[in-house]
């Protein structure tokens, strides 16, 4: 679905500190140089997104592709944590880094 025209842009302050409106290759770029830290899972997605070139094309890969159930698996390495999912899942990339979280 296409969001409206005029979507507002809202961080609930926990789960969502910061948002703004960029392409999906923007995102990639700006996680893997460092400058943003984004989770695996939207990473995963903005991979899928970044192989469409515009928004009705985003949304009939989206449609065309089988609905798959993913269990993530995580290893502890070095203070860091290796999430993977399986490659039949179908997403470009299948394992990223995140920072191990202290609470």
């Amino acid at each position: 679905m296409r969001a409206p025209e005029n979507q507002r842009l809202c961080c609930d302050g926990e789960e969502t500190l910061s948002a703004e409106w960029i392409a999906p290759t923007k995102a990639i770029e700006l996680a893997e140089c460092g400058e943003r830290d984004i989770v695996f899972s939207t990473l995963a997605n903005l991979h899928l997104l970044a192989q469409s070139n515009c928004v009705d094309e985003a949304i009939a890969a989206a449609r065309s592709r089988p609905v798959v159930s993913v269990i993530p698996s995580a290893e502890r390495k070095n203070g860091r944590i290796l999430v993977s999912i399986p490659k039949e899942a179908g997403f470009p990339v299948s394992e990223g880094w995140i920072n191990e979280v202290r609470l």
